[in-house]
């Protein structure tokens, strides 16, 4: 278990980076799929350490403004 939290952490460090550097040039679309790729690898990294419980593949790409589930958050109210 040691290898997987320690290759899942230097992947979040990796995409990190790369999410500065895409910031750094302004390429929205690509910060936003690294955003994305990060929170999947985070939630991967928490499931291994049993501090959460799997949840369904995150859809790639910008959240949509119009669903206030797509932001990650709780539900926002009326």
């Amino acid at each position: 278990m040691h290898e997987h939290l320690v290759a899942l952490e230097e992947r979040m460090q990796r995409l990190r980076h790369a999410i500065r550097q895409a910031l750094a040039q302004r390429e929205t679309a690509r910060t936003s799929n690294l955003h994305a790729e990060l929170r999947r690898t985070q939630q991967a990294w928490e499931v291994l350490c049993g501090l959460s419980i799997p949840l369904p593949d995150l859809q790639p790409g910008p959240a949509s403004p119009t669903d206030p589930h797509a932001l990650g958050g709780p539900p926002l109210g009326d």
